[in-house]
């Protein structure tokens, strides 16, 4: 089941990115979520298709869940974040 919310101005926003994007853009601090850098929101946004494209459309086999699994421990490495030196949507969202 898709979320779903409606705005202030009667807009229905629908799926969990854009209704987190339209909160998180409400307030100063929200923003900083979504990347402070054009590159910054680039990457997130990407993590946000990576997740789209092998996670949430199909049911990934137990070979897959493991091939995915290694290939994000091997990009995080040393790394605390997905994006930055801050936690952003794509922390939130992976």
């Amino acid at each position: 089941k898709v979320p779903k919310t409606t705005t202030e101005s009667g807009q229905e926003l629908t799926g969990c990115a854009p209704i987190s994007r339209y909160f998180a853009e409400q307030s100063a601090k929200g923003k900083e979520i979504w990347g402070k850098t054009p590159q910054d929101r680039a990457e997130i946004q990407q993590w946000l298709e990576y997740r789209a494209l092998h996670l949430d459309e199909v049911v990934p086999t137990q070979e897959a869940v493991h091939e995915i699994l290694q290939e994000l421990n091997c990009y995080m490495g040393d790394r605390t974040y997905f994006v930055g030196n801050v936690l952003t949507v794509a922390d939130i969202f992976m």
